[in-house]
């Protein structure tokens, strides 16, 4: 009997302090979000998401170089003997940009590599915008979907912080405890579906998954961290 009424008021105090820390952790904080998504932002790029922006990157250059070299000369060649003042190379890039949204001025060039680029400038300088910029945003603002990228992007964000290895039951109460203290805490657990990690994450507080025992996952997360990080192990003995 006296068991079951310790563990209800243990189970009581877990919840009382579990209510103050909801209050006080609403959200993260708005430079800490903003650091986040930058490094999110980093690492979508590191992951393959730089492939449409150098592929857009090469249209815009090999049509600036076509204006400045042969377009923009073959036109002062036309009005000779007038005088030309031969336009720039801001003023190349700004045609092209032009060109992409289909609102260029220029005449249609006689040359066939001229013609070829007309054509193709717009259509995959077009292609390759959208496709960044809807995969880029896609990927960006639904976290839900890169939820273990993102976690490790907002503990990337922490620096004096302590490392909480595990979330069963003793790791949960400590985590509580640290949090209610005011000491930031990044923990790790390999059991996503755990109730403990649940709660956890509705505190907003970073969560890597992996097992704490993984020499990888340790090192990517000291490694991250700017300062230094204190490790405190719940389940490795």
């Amino acid at each position: 009997m006296a068991r079951k009424a310790s563990a209800t008021r243990v189970f009581s105090n877990s919840e009382i302090r579990i209510e103050r820390l909801r209050a006080r952790r609403r959200s993260y904080p708005a430079w800490r979000l903003a650091r986040a998504n930058w490094l999110d932002v980093v690492t979508l790029m590191r992951s393959g998401g730089w492939i449409p922006l150098v592929a857009l990157l090469i249209v815009v250059l090999s049509s600036t170089l076509y204006l400045l070299l042969v377009y923009f000369p073959a036109e002062c060649i036309a009005i000779a003997p007038a005088p030309c003042d031969l336009p720039g190379i801001f003023e190349a890039l700004y045609e092209t940009l032009q060109l992409i949204v289909f609102q260029s001025g220029l005449d249609f060039p006689s040359d066939f590599l001229g013609r070829l680029l007309f054509f193709l400038v717009p259509l995959l300088g077009l292609f390759f915008l959208l496709q960044s910029l809807v995969d880029l945003a896609r990927q960006l603002f639904n976290k839900g979907a890169r939820r273990e990228e993102w976690q490790v992007s907002l503990a990337s964000t922490y620096s004096d912080h302590i490392i909480v290895c595990g979330l069963g039951r003793v790791g949960y109460r400590v985590t509580l405890q640290l949090l209610d203290a005011g000491y930031d805490v990044v923990a790790i657990d390999i059991n996503w579906q755990s109730h403990f990690v649940k709660a956890v994450l509705g505190l907003n507080t970073p969560l890597i998954h992996g097992d704490a025992r993984d020499p990888e996952v340790l090192r990517k997360l000291v490694l991250s961290a700017p300062a230094l990080s204190w490790l405190l192990s719940t389940t490795i003995p």
